[in-house]
């Protein structure tokens, strides 16, 4: 069988096999010859490049996990593998020189790269640019997209694209998804776990501040932001605003060096509140160490213990009054009956008094000259007087150790008031020290509110207010205590004004300590205000509240429960 180009060679020339002519024609002969090898090559070349596409088109279709994707210059799919086709269910043929790769894409995402296009002044001119808009500057770029397959589910993929150049012009582009399903589910569950971590710490009634190895703020917790609302201010800075704690830069550092906890209990702050505070190394790998504060405010619980503290106190207190009143109150009693014992011999009713008084040869109205002239019976109602007045104080002090009249009635303020003054007047230490009669002690007189409560103990408390007070005195303003009272919803309450220059810069709570010295040199206490407070607090549900009004002007209000 004659080979394709022997028959082109015959019409060619003109001749067949055993034509004679044909030697006359070499030249002609040696070019077919060319021809032919030329036309071999080229079959030849052309096979070649058969099993070449045949090949790369069978590793294309082989790449299951990808989908590759490629266009012309106008956005037309050129190829579409068989990854393409298992993961948006065409086949090539429903695509390729039919469609552009904005049927795989949503169009909320089309439009937000719209929006992103215009903002960069990027001009819209084809269907491509979505997607080929980063290749001006590089070979390739890579992006997240979602597909959507053929029926209608959504793909979440990152997309790789670039340029396809032959002979140094471009083609087209080519474009190779993955499919990120599982590494997207992954982020989420990530997100989620975060999240929930999150609010796990957010929702920790203690404040948590995480430190860096260069001892700057870098994250911290609802809170921390709470307690210290400031702390936004301190991002990527030291913690300054915890310089209240001692040593804060030593202990950080200490901190980053050892695996140990560092701990301090009750910590006071500037604002007065109180913390335990731990500070702990948390190492997320070898190259990553931070620090965790972690600050827990027990300023109730440190209010709650000076109180088992502050009434432990009130109560040993009561017990070694009571046990003084007894010891007291028994050699009054003995002095008490000897006084009438004494009065009545002197009084010369008793025959065995007479009689003694014979056998000395003194007579009775000599005696009664003397005892008369020296004021005897006087001084006898004066140690009467005194002795009787010292066992009701006694007898007070016992009543109040005693707590067992707890019977309220309906009493006027007014009639308590009277009743702590009247105290205060008797009282030596309030008369020769500081005068208590030339205090003003200003109330309104007509007002008849009147409180439910045990008097005794009331009056105690507002006897102890005026102590207090009269102790803490200006003695540069005038000399003067306020007091006025109101309801307010469930309460009674009573106040006091007055001036001081010894109450500035004082912590409530330091007021409240039964033996907490006013100064170094003065020994008085607070004493006074703190039994105010005790029986306020325990006996009507109660509260003691310092208001400073500037300018050496403080009030307290007294808040008795109805």
């Amino acid at each position: 069988m004659k080979k394709p180009y022997e028959e082109l060679r015959e019409k060619i020339i003109g001749f067949g096999d055993f034509n004679p002519k044909k030697s006359y024609y070499p030249e002609l002969q040696e070019k077919i010859q060319s021809l032919e090898n030329e036309i071999s090559s080229k079959i030849a070349l052309q096979e070649d490049l058969k099993n070449k596409n045949t090949y790369l088109a069978s590793i294309l279709d082989s790449t299951y996990d990808f989908a590759i994707i490629a266009t012309d210059m106008k956005g037309v799919i050129t190829l579409f593998n068989k990854g393409a086709e298992i993961m948006l269910g065409y086949k090539a043929e429903e695509v390729i020189d039919r469609e552009t790769p904005l049927l795989f894409h949503t169009e909320d995402e089309i439009e937000l790269k719209k929006i992103e296009l215009k903002k960069l002044n990027i001009p819209l001119d084809d269907d491509l640019i979505y997607f080929v808009y980063k290749l001006k500057d590089s070979l390739s770029s890579v992006q997240e997209w979602t597909y959507v397959d053929k029926n209608g589910k959504k793909i979440p993929v990152e997309l790789s694209i670039s340029k396809i150049i032959a002979d140094d012009n471009q083609l087209g582009f080519l474009g190779i998804a993955k499919d990120i399903t599982i590494k997207k589910d992954f982020e989420e569950r990530i997100k989620r776990q975060n999240r929930h971590l999150n609010n796990v710490i957010n929702t920790m009634p203690f404040s948590l501040i995480l430190i860096n190895s260069d001892l700057k703020l870098i994250r911290f917790n609802h809170s921390a932001y709470t307690e210290f609302p400031y702390i936004k201010n301190f991002q990527d800075k030291f913690p300054v605003f915890l310089n209240w704690i001692d040593d804060l830069n030593v202990k950080l550092k200490n901190a980053l060096e050892s695996d140990s906890t560092i701990i301090s209990s009750s910590v006071k702050s500037n604002d007065g509140c109180f913390y335990n505070i731990k500070i702990f190394k948390v190492e997320y790998d070898p190259d990553e160490k931070n620090i965790v504060i972690s600050l827990e405010n027990v300023s109730d619980l440190v209010k709650i213990q000076e109180m088992v503290i502050r009434t432990e106190k009130i109560h040993g207190i009561s017990r070694l009054a009571a046990g003084m009143a007894h010891e007291i109150n028994n050699p009054l009693a003995g002095v008490l009956q000897n006084l009438q014992v004494l009065e009545n011999r002197l009084s010369l009713k008793s025959k065995k008094d007479i009689d003694a008084l014979s056998m000395l040869d003194i007579g009775q109205e000599e005696l009664q000259k003397y005892l008369n002239g020296r004021s005897i019976f006087d001084l006898i109602e004066n140690i009467r007087t005194a002795s009787v007045k010292a066992a009701d104080t006694v007898k007070t002090m016992l009543n109040f150790t005693r707590m067992k009249d707890n019977t309220k009635t309906q009493v006027f303020i007014n009639d308590l008031i009277k009743n702590a003054i009247t105290l205060c007047q008797t009282d030596i230490v309030l008369k020769k020290e500081h005068s208590f009669k030339e205090i003003e002690i200003v109330y309104d007189s007509k007002n008849n509110i009147s409180i439910m409560c045990n008097f005794n103990s009331v009056a105690h408390v507002l006897y102890n207010m005026f102590k207090f007070i009269v102790e803490n005195l200006s003695k540069k303003h005038s000399r003067k205590i306020e007091i006025s009272y109101h309801y307010e919803q469930e309460y009674t309450i009573i106040s006091f004004r007055h001036y001081s220059e010894t109450m500035s810069g004082i912590f409530f709570s330091e007021l409240l300590e039964p033996f907490h010295l006013k100064n170094d040199t003065d020994v008085s206490t607070n004493l006074e205000l703190s039994t105010a407070y005790f029986i306020i607090k325990n006996h009507y549900n109660g509260d003691i509240k310092l208001i400073d009004e500037g300018e050496n002007s403080f009030r307290y209000d007294l808040k008795f429960h109805n």
